[in-house]
């Protein structure tokens, strides 16, 4: 008891100061992270070490037999047998002494002395989970938030775009934010997120183009009526396009199981690059994914019906991709670009790469152009403007500015502030000047 009630208030103390320093060096110390675990357990532990030396305190026996007399109600009996030897003891009135100590009921330990230890180790549990502070600058809110947007949409489209120009576009974010640390967000800075941004996108959008592509090459494949026992081109295409796709975005590249529809990709993709069809970045890149076979096996030519049917698979696995653009806000787009691709080589009107629709309709007419389009009282001016309506009003006057330009005027026509002095004029010239200043009507002959 003596020991609980001496441990209890400095465990709770030590492991108070422990939580203390912890969360001095989570908020307020960054290269001093590596300390939080040791603190911690210095505060739970140095308290211990006092144990033994409470415990080694011992009482006078005299004093220990007063306790349990007064304890178990004994009347003097425990402390007159504790007065003599064990041998010399009275058996008769010990064994009076054994029904009040059957009955005895120690008193519990102090735990009040501990209460403060379950409330200390709470908060070292908080300053343990707290975020340790990074080192260097920090940035506003607004401009961080700006950034993190950044990182987020590099990550987003990092399975879209090339290997390469994801990496870039993380060094380069990562540039400019230490950048905007250090010196603000200046011109530069704001130009540097942007161009990030485009690079991203254009990236982005030609990874779409190769999809549909891909996606395109899949369908024709599978709707091409070859001759009997041979592929025709659609297989290389087929190849082509999806060596181009793995070049550009690898993360949108179809994962087929082992069996028939993975040996078919990879038996056309060794035929194409037998024919020498695809080029040394697509050869690596199909390389680097593993769809090509080992090295010295011979690629045979696909059937039609093999064709078909990994033509088929790939369309079902590369359309999987459309979910995932679509969040990327890239679905649209890989519409628009499949509705091209769609449409080269089928005959028929077409919108084309990018051209305005087509309309039977006269050009130079604009919806709503006209008379019979206007409201009922505007009028069309020869000019092209139209006037809705008209009202005449007096103009509104400034009651302050209106003195100010009076005063204004005073001043300016002041007879005071004519020039006083008089004009000399040649007697030759006196003729022109008064017809100058004369009347217009006296002035004609």
């Amino acid at each position: 008891m003596r020991t609980v009630a001496a441990i209890a208030p400095v465990l709770a103390i030590g492991i108070g100061i422990a939580a203390t320093a912890v969360m001095v060096v989570r908020l307020a110390a960054p290269d001093a992270g590596w300390l939080a675990l040791p603190l911690a357990a210095a505060g739970a532990l140095v308290p211990l070490v006092l144990i033994p030396r409470a415990w080694r305190q011992r009482d006078d026996p005299a004093l220990l037999a007063g306790h349990l007399d007064d304890a178990c109600d004994a009347r003097g009996l425990a402390m007159a047998l504790a007065a003599e030897p064990a041998a010399a003891r009275d058996a008769d009135w010990a064994a009076r002494l054994r029904r009040p100590l059957d009955t005895l009921v120690l008193p519990p330990l102090p735990w009040g002395a501990a209460r403060m230890v379950p409330f200390a180790t709470v908060m070292l549990a908080i300053a343990l989970i707290l975020p340790q502070v990074e080192a260097g600058f920090s940035l506003p809110p607004m401009i961080a938030t700006l950034f993190q947007r950044a990182e987020e949409r590099v990550a987003d489209l990092g399975p879209v775009v090339p290997e390469a120009s994801r990496e870039e576009a993380e060094r380069t974010v990562e540039q400019l934010k230490t950048r905007a640390e250090h010196d603000g967000m200046d011109q530069a800075t704001w130009e540097g997120l942007d161009r990030v941004r485009r690079d991203l996108d254009q990236a982005a959008g030609v990874s779409v183009l190769r999809l549909a592509q891909a996606l395109a090459a899949a369908e024709r494949a599978a709707s091409d009526r070859p001759s009997p026992g041979q592929t025709g081109p659609g297989a290389e295409r087929l190849a082509q396009a999806v060596a181009e796709l793995a070049a550009q975005a690898p993360g949108l590249m179809p994962r087929l199981p082992a069996g028939a529809d993975a040996e078919a990709l990879a038996q056309a993709l060794q035929a194409a690059a037998g024919n020498g069809a695809l080029s040394p970045e697509q050869l690596a890149a199909v390389q680097k994914l593993g769809l090509l076979r080992a090295a010295g096996k011979q690629a045979g030519q696909l059937d039609p019906a093999q064709l078909k049917e990994l033509a088929k698979r790939l369309g079902d696995e590369l359309s999987k991709c459309k979910g995932g653009l679509g969040k990327l806000g890239l679905g649209d787009e890989l519409e628009d670009q499949l509705r091209r691709q769609r449409g080269n080589g089928q005959g028929g009107v077409e919108r084309g790469p990018g051209h305005p629709p087509l309309t039977w309709d006269d050009p130079l007419r604009t919806q709503g152009g006209g008379i019979q389009g206007l409201p009922a009282g505007a009028q069309l001016n020869p000019d092209g403007s139209v006037t809705i309506a008209e009202q005449v009003r007096d103009a509104d006057l400034d009651e302050a500015a209106l003195q100010s330009a009076t005063r204004a005027a005073a001043r300016a026509f002041d007879p005071a502030a004519a020039d006083a002095r008089r004009a000399t004029v040649a007697p030759r010239h006196r003729a022109a000047v008064e017809r100058y200043f004369a009347a217009p009507d006296a002035a004609k002959p």
